[in-house]
């Protein structure tokens, strides 16, 4: 849903060929990358670029754990 809220936006925002760019190849993309990663996949992906944050878990380049 977030994706096809974005993708409106976006095509609003720009018009023209952007339109069928956002709204119809980039949920298709979408879509093909979730049914081939397993679960959680996008969250982690968007943590690896420094996009979310993951509360919980110890940071990604922590090599030593002391419990």
């Amino acid at each position: 849903m977030t994706v096809m809220t974005l993708a409106y936006l976006m095509a609003m925002i720009f018009g023209g060929w952007f339109w069928w760019l956002m709204m119809i190849v980039l949920p298709t993309i979408y879509s093909r990358m979730k049914r081939n990663h397993p679960r959680g996949f996008l969250r982690h992906s968007l943590y690896m670029l420094g996009w979310t944050k993951m509360d919980g878990y110890p940071q990604f380049f922590e090599d030593e754990f002391i419990e």
